[in-house]
């Protein structure tokens, strides 16, 4: 009996690490202009685990290739609603994992309010297609 029990338990666990996202300490993404709204990453995190993410690159409006934004976005411009983050600056990278939005700009940390996704968006409040892209660095904090 104690060993058909020992073969359920181990069944069941194997089952649960299964279904959980396996996980990397970095993972690095592009994120290209043409994704209107949340592009959700390969990066999921536990709840109180923290994400420092890295960007570089550019992105411009589709048809005005000489309006370049960074991951800064514009800082002499502020983001109204419904933008991810009003009052943040309008153009820059934002990530959350849960409900609160952050500022990432060319580096920030997120932690997760619960067990979810890493997500990440430009913080426009006009959902416009860009074209070209920002690449992004994912590492994970370890507790």
């Amino acid at each position: 009996m104690a060993s058909a029990l020992t073969s359920a338990q181990a069944s069941a666990q194997a089952s649960v690490q299964a279904a959980s996202p396996k996980q990397k300490d970095v993972e690095t993404f592009s994120m290209d202009g043409n994704v209107q709204g949340w592009f959700e990453t390969t990066v999921f995190l536990a709840t109180g685990q923290t994400a420092m993410i890295a960007a570089d690159g550019y992105l411009a409006p589709a048809g005005s290739p000489m309006l370049l934004m960074s991951p800064t976005g514009h800082d002499f411009e502020v983001a109204v609603s419904p933008a991810p983050l009003p009052g943040g600056n309008l153009y820059s990278l934002v990530a959350k994992a849960g409900g609160r939005v952050h500022y990432v700009g060319f580096s920030g940390e997120v932690t997760a309010e619960r067990d979810t996704w890493l997500n990440v968006a430009v913080n426009d409040h006009c959902s416009q297609r860009y074209e070209g892209r920002w690449q992004l660095t994912v590492r994970i904090k370890r507790r």
